[in-house]
């Protein structure tokens, strides 16, 4: 529903996973016709985190050319594209693009490229079970090597151990 709207609103991640398997447990006591524990009829399930989406996901900059800039990086970082390409959709200079970035944004173009990759990867790894080539394909890496390194230089950890540390199981 969250990407019905425009911009895409972002929400708060469920663990549907964590909640079913609780209520089955709980259900499966009632069937057994046990009584439930006061202290197990209410179940707190945390949030698994926040899902950003377009609508907190924008950079804010007055500058309508690196809004442009920033926006293009958002929507096209995995495609792959590099400056030359935020170039051809931004009539700006290099160096004024490089010095706008450093100064309003302190990263390069470059740097944001990467943070883009690196968070759609991240995500990935999270929530689908493709193969971590698939995702360094679809996150614009030339090479699941280049994804690899990239990845634990931004996080401090393998793109594998990252998708193993924080494997989300119903159990």
């Amino acid at each position: 529903m969250c990407d019905a709207t425009y911009p895409p609103l972002s929400s708060v991640e469920i663990d549907f996973s964590r909640v079913g398997y609780l209520a089955a447990r709980q259900l499966d006591t009632l069937l057994q016709g046990k009584k439930l524990p006061d202290a197990e009829r209410v179940i707190h399930v945390p949030p698994l985190g926040v899902v950003q989406r377009l609508s907190t996901n924008v950079q804010a900059v007055e500058d309508p050319q690196l809004a442009a800039a920033v926006a293009f990086i958002r929507d096209h970082a995995c495609d792959p594209c590099g400056v030359p390409d935020i170039l051809r959709e931004v009539p700006v200079s290099r160096s004024w693009l490089e010095r706008q970035f450093a100064e309003k944004l302190n990263r390069t173009p470059h740097d944001e490229i990467v943070r883009v990759r690196v968070e759609r990867a991240r995500r990935l790894l999270l929530d689908s079970d493709e193969k971590i080539e698939r995702i360094a394909e679809r996150c614009g890496f030339t090479t699941l090597q280049n994804m690899s390194r990239v990845f634990r230089h931004e996080t401090g950890t393998a793109p594998a151990a990252f998708r193993r540390a924080h494997y989300r199981s119903g159990a």
